[in-house]
């Protein structure tokens, strides 16, 4: 089934087709699995979003980044051993 907004062809029959499947996903509870699941990934990435700016926003951290970043360009030390040093600090 295909539509056009131009032309304003077939949009009634995707609109049926679009509620059937969401009546079908809804019915077999796969709306509800697919946002819980949604909202479990959500709190993963505020987690990591929160403590990326924790971490930058530390002083020490802002204060040897630079340092670390010059270095890590220089090939004068790996850029995992560079993040280990930082988050030790």
């Amino acid at each position: 089934t295909t539509c056009s907004a131009l032309t304003k062809v077939g949009i009634d029959d995707v609109w049926k087709l679009m509620v059937a499947f969401f009546d079908h996903m809804n019915g077999k509870g796969l709306i509800d699995q697919i946002r819980k699941e949604q909202n479990v990934n959500w709190m993963h990435e505020t987690i990591s979003w929160l403590l990326k700016q924790r971490f930058y926003n530390r002083p020490e951290v802002e204060q040897q980044l630079e340092e670390m970043e010059k270095a890590v360009g220089k090939g004068e030390i790996t850029p995992q051993a560079a993040a280990r040093k930082l988050l030790e600090l």
